[in-house]
């Protein structure tokens, strides 16, 4: 085989290797690209997921944690207040729990009548349907003794003037009367017309129903929160290498750049001349 022949076989290999370096180039690149594509893809799934579970968790947990407002009205003529409470729909079982609906009763003594006795503050929250029921005094006895969740009973014994007392109580599920009465070492109700009492409460009957999914779906879009994380930095370790190379093809343009104006003024007198020549040619 001739030099000229052999010369030419290695011309033929070089550029053939050439050829497949290029391809795989190309082909690195642009699965490098798809990879960036997806995740960018990805990140904004995560974000969107994250932002939706975070939203929902928030707002359940207020709907748990606000309180329902209840004011209840002192009757002077009587010496009492009572309220029906309505029905409390948190999903608790019979008996004393931890997911029982909380209920806070706010007391506060304005007057007092002057009286040498002694004076209990007695408040009654008796699980039953109907507030008037002519059983409700039986009832009450019942809560005094302790021995049934559904009929609750709280005191203040001597009670001062100017104090505010708050009261809780775990409710099950059920409706509820509420009675609040100033009574003496009798039980009988003390002068109405001498007794002041500001009372309100407060009931959270979504403490379950919201405080639970909420905080499921809290822990949720805190692990939606490091995948968001993991996959931004993985992201940001493919972002730079595909600046670089932005830079450097940046750069290389602004190398070529006067040599090209060079080639450009070169040729400018060519064409000056041309034209001044065509110019000539129109005037004859």
């Amino acid at each position: 085989m001739s030099e000229a022949e052999l010369g030419s076989n290695n011309r033929s290999n070089h550029n053939n290797k050439s050829s497949v370096i290029t391809e795989d180039e190309v082909s690195e690149s642009h699965d490098k690209s798809n990879t960036i594509e997806s995740l960018q893809e990805s990140l904004k799934q995560k974000k969107w997921n994250f932002l939706l579970l975070f939203g929902i968790a928030v707002i359940l947990l207020v709907f748990a944690l606000f309180p329902m407002p209840l004011k209840i009205d002192y009757n002077d003529l009587t010496g009492t207040a009572e309220k029906d409470i309505g029905y409390v729909w948190g999903p608790s079982p019979p008996g004393d729990d931890i997911i029982d609906s909380s209920f806070q009763l706010t007391v506060e003594i304005i007057q007092l009548p002057t009286t040498s006795r002694n004076m209990t503050l007695e408040v009654f929250v008796l699980k039953i349907n109907d507030c008037f029921d002519s059983s409700v005094s039986d009832i009450e006895i019942t809560a005094r003794s302790g021995s049934k969740h559904d009929y609750q009973y709280a005191m203040v014994d001597s009670p001062v003037e100017g104090k505010i007392y708050k009261l809780n109580f775990d409710l099950d599920l059920g409706q509820y009367c509420l009675t609040v009465k100033l009574v003496d070492e009798s039980g009988t109700v003390v002068d109405p017309s001498s007794t002041k009492l500001n009372i309100s409460g407060k009931l959270w009957p979504n403490r379950v129903i919201g405080g639970v999914p909420g905080s499921i779906l809290l822990i949720c879009s805190f692990f939606m929160y490091l995948k968001t994380r993991k996959i931004s930095k993985k992201l940001t370790t493919l972002t730079p290498k595909k600046t670089e190379s932005q830079n450097a093809d940046l750069l290389g343009h602004q190398k070529r750049l006067p040599d090209q104006l060079a080639r450009l003024k070169r040729k400018l007198p060519g064409h000056q001349a041309l034209l001044n020549m065509r110019h000539n040619q129109r005037v004859n």
